[in-house]
C-alpha cells in the first residue's frame, strides 16, 4: 500500500488494484479505516469527515455514509451523519410508499 493523498489527519492509501483505503490517522487502523473504490470518492469521505460537512444532497450511499461515520473521531458529527442517514432511508421509504 501506497499513501497517494493526505488531507490533515486522513490518509488515502492505493493497492493499485481500484481500491483505496481512507485511514483517520487519530484512530486505530482497525477501527478508522474504510474501503472506497474510487479516489476522488475517497477523497470526498475525507473531506467531509475533515471539516464535518453534511452532503448537499442525498447522492451519497448508506455505504458512504457509514463510511464517513467509521472514519470520523467527532461524536457531535457521527451523531448528525447518523440522524442524516436515518432522514435519507426515511425519504426512501416514503418514495416506495
Amino acid at each position: 500500500m501506497v499513501r497517494v493523498y493526505k488531507l490533515k489527519h486522513f490518509n488515502i492509501y492505493s493497492n493499485f488494484k481500484d481500491e483505496y483505503i481512507v485511514h483517520n490517522t487519530r484512530k486505530d487502523f482497525q477501527n478508522g479505516h474504510t474501503h472506497i473504490k474510487n479516489f476522488n470518492t475517497a477523497k470526498y469521505v475525507a473531506y467531509l469527515a475533515v471539516y464535518k460537512r453534511l452532503p448537499k444532497k442525498n447522492h451519497l450511499s448508506v455505504y458512504l455514509i457509514d463510511s464517513v461515520i467509521r472514519v470520523s473521531d467527532d461524536n457531535t458529527y457521527i451523531r448528525k451523519m447518523k440522524n442524516f442517514k436515518k432522514e435519507m432511508e426515511n425519504k426512501k421509504t416514503q418514495l416506495r410508499s
